[in-house]
């Protein structure tokens, strides 16, 4: 080694003999539990934005699915016994033809169409080999109306 070297050797030992020794632990351990509490609670701020915005984000689209409600099963019309009447008619204005559905640009009478007789369906035959008991007339339902066919 040379002089330079030995001269900058004795002048730090001689200052780190002046300084006074600290203890940095406590310091590192604080700084590091202030970061993980700030890393949680950004976390902590994300995820409920995400889980109170999303919601309201996708109502305010007008997106989604609605909720499951019961609908009623696609069958053949029933006619009720009192729809003997013939179907109504309102009076139009002269030159347009009747719709169901009014068009933009017309605001006169609609018409609108009323329950009519239909032919009653023809009644299921069991099949030969079906075990099912079959349907019968009652008082309540008489036999021109469709009867519903045994399940298994």
């Amino acid at each position: 080694m040379n002089q330079f070297d030995d001269f900058l050797r004795s002048t730090l030992s001689e200052i780190a003999e002046e300084a006074v020794p600290v203890n940095l632990t406590q310091r590192a351990v604080v700084a590091a539990r202030r970061k993980r509490a700030t890393t949680l609670a950004v976390a902590g701020v994300a995820v409920a934005t995400i889980l109170i915005g999303t919601p309201i984000a996708v109502a305010a689209a007008g997106g989604g699915q609605t909720p499951a409600t019961p609908s009623p099963s696609p069958s053949a019309p029933v006619p009720s016994p009192s729809s003997t009447l013939p179907p109504t008619t309102v009076p139009t204005p002269s030159g347009s033809v009747p719709t169901a559905e009014p068009s933009p640009s017309e605001s006169g009478p609609v018409v609108v169409p009323s329950p009519s007789k239909t032919k009653p369906a023809k009644q299921p035959t069991p099949s030969p080999s079906a075990e099912a008991p079959t349907a019968s007339p009652s008082p309540s339902r008489p036999s021109n109306y469709p009867s519903p066919s045994p399940t298994r």
